[in-house]
C-alpha cells in the first residue's frame, strides 16, 4: 500500500472537512452526498492504515496515523459527525514486543511470517474496501467542488435577493421623501393664504370700526 496515495486521500478529506465545517458556520447543513463521500474516504484510508506494515517506514506512517486521528477529531465536532466518527475510530497500533535473548535452540524468524494485525470479530474486516484509483479520487474532489459551487450559488441568489429587496426599500423611501416635501409645501402655502386673509379680515374690521365712530 503506497504511503503517498494515502497522504493525498487524507489531504483531500482534511479539505472537504473544511468545507463542511465552513457551511456548518454559515448555518447551513452539509449535503448528503459530500459526507456520504467524505466518510467514504476516512474508511477507505483508515483500511489501508491497518493493512500497512510499520516495517515499511515507522515515522511516515505513525504521521499519517496521526493526521489521521485528528481529522476524525474534526469530523466529531457536529452531532452528526460525531456518530460518523465512532465506526471510523481506529485502534492504537501496539509498539513491538522486545525479544528477549534465546539461548540454545534459537530459531530466526520465518521470512514468510506475517504481520501482527489488530484483533477482529469478522476476519474480512481485514479485507477492507478496494484501494482507490486516482480517476476514482479525482471525481470525489470533482463531486465535491460541485458541491460547493451549488452552495455558492445558493448564497449569491440569497445575496442577490436582499439587495433587490434593499434597493427596493430604497426607492419606496425616495417617493415617501418627496411625497413628505409636498405635503410641507403645501402646507406652507396654507399657512400664507391663512395670513393673507387674516389681514384682510384685520383690514375690514378696522374700516368697520371707524365708519361705526364716524
Amino acid at each position: 500500500m503506497s504511503l503517498t496515495s494515502i497522504s493525498a486521500r487524507l489531504t483531500s478529506a482534511q479539505s472537504a472537512l473544511l468545507e463542511r465545517s465552513r457551511v456548518i458556520s454559515l448555518g447551513m447543513t452539509p449535503s448528503a452526498s459530500s459526507t456520504h463521500s467524505l466518510v467514504r474516504t476516512l474508511r477507505n484510508v483508515k483500511g489501508d492504515l491497518d493493512k500497512v506494515p510499520e516495517s515499511e517506514d515507522g515515522d511516515e506512517l505513525r504521521e499519517l496515523e496521526t493526521r489521521y486521528d485528528r481529522i476524525i477529531d474534526m469530523l466529531a465536532a457536529d452531532d452528526e459527525g460525531r456518530e460518523r466518527a465512532k465506526d471510523l475510530r481506529r485502534e492504537r497500533r501496539r509498539p513491538p514486543p522486545v525479544a528477549s535473548p534465546q539461548y540454545g535452540n534459537s530459531r530466526s524468524p520465518s521470512p514468510t511470517s506475517k504481520p501482527i494485525k489488530p484483533f477482529r470479530d469478522d476476519p474480512s474486516d481485514d479485507e477492507g474496501e478496494p484501494e482507490q484509483s486516482h480517476h476514482e479520487i479525482l471525481q470525489q474532489q470533482q463531486d465535491m467542488m460541485d458541491d460547493q459551487d451549488e452552495r455558492l450559488n445558493l448564497l449569491s441568489h440569497s445575496i442577490n435577493r436582499q439587495n433587490h429587496l434593499s434597493l427596493q426599500i430604497g426607492d419606496e423611501l425616495d417617493v415617501q421623501a418627496e411625497l413628505l416635501e409636498s405635503t410641507d409645501a403645501a402646507m406652507d402655502n396654507t399657512a400664507n393664504r391663512l395670513n393673507r386673509a387674516r389681514r384682510r379680515l384685520d383690514h375690514v374690521a378696522d374700516n368697520a370700526k371707524q365708519h361705526g365712530e364716524s
